[in-house]
């Protein structure tokens, strides 16, 4: 192979393999990232007391509902969990009430709501203007249990999602351009070693013995100049 080939080549691989490394690396960044992203917006909604919140802390574990006493003190236990996040709650059983600390207020949101929504829906998740409300319902020995959360004072948590977004994506970008600087660096270095090492050494060689067959040539050039001038001389004399 020449030098110019080696060249050409040496410079392609220089361009080509950061761009192959640079598209892999987002390639496989992405998903994680992507991940990541879903996770957080997940956890966000998860943490947020707002009416899917409430409706999955109402996921009852329905073997323990098996057991009586569980079942006499779950009314006071989601009372105690709601009641902070500003949650009232009503639990019936069959006819009968079993819990309910709902006030005028709350009874009014319902009322905006609409009873007739609510006695025909066996579940229901509902935020609209400043309520929040949450409805359930599952069997308990042959009876309907019927479990109803409101906050009548609810505020939404403002999400930004551009904002969000926005920062996700800048930090997706950095983080791609700086494992791309590495890569580029590491690479380029590689490749510059290498073409050092088989290229511009043996020209520096080539260069080098080049110079020294110059001065060699030179050298016999003037041994040349000064036997025939010698020659000459001797000449001159013996007339």
């Amino acid at each position: 192979m020449t030098i110019k080939k080696s060249i050409v080549i040496s410079n392609i691989l220089m361009l080509l393999i950061p761009v192959v490394s640079i598209i892999s690396i987002s390639t496989i960044i992405k998903e994680p990232f992507l991940r990541l992203v879903e996770s957080k917006m997940n956890d966000y909604e998860l943490n947020t007391p707002g009416a899917y919140f409430v409706q999955d802390r109402l996921r009852l574990d329905f073997k323990k509902l098996e057991d009586e006493e569980y079942f006499k003190r779950l009314p006071f236990e989601l009372e105690e969990m709601l009641k902070p996040e500003g949650y009232n709650l009503f639990i019936k059983y069959g006819n009968e009430i079993l819990f309910s600390n709902i006030t005028e207020n709350d009874k009014k949101s319902i009322s905006t709501i609409g009873s007739e929504l609510l006695e025909q829906s066996n579940s229901l998740v509902l935020e609209v203007n400043h309520i929040s409300l949450v409805k359930t319902n599952f069997f308990h020995k042959g009876k309907v249990v019927e479990i109803v959360t409101i906050n009548s004072s609810y505020e939404p948590a403002k999400f930004d999602m551009g904002k969000h977004m926005r920062a996700y994506f800048l930090t997706y970008i950095s983080l791609v351009g700086l494992i791309s600087i590495l890569v580029i660096t590491l690479t380029n270095g590689i490749l510059s070693n290498r073409i050092a090492r088989s290229i511009i050494r043996p020209l520096d060689l080539l260069r080098y013995w080049a110079d020294q067959i110059k001065k060699g040539i030179l050298i016999l050039k003037l041994t040349i100049v000064r036997m025939m001038n010698l020659k000459r001389f001797v000449v001159t004399l013996m007339r």
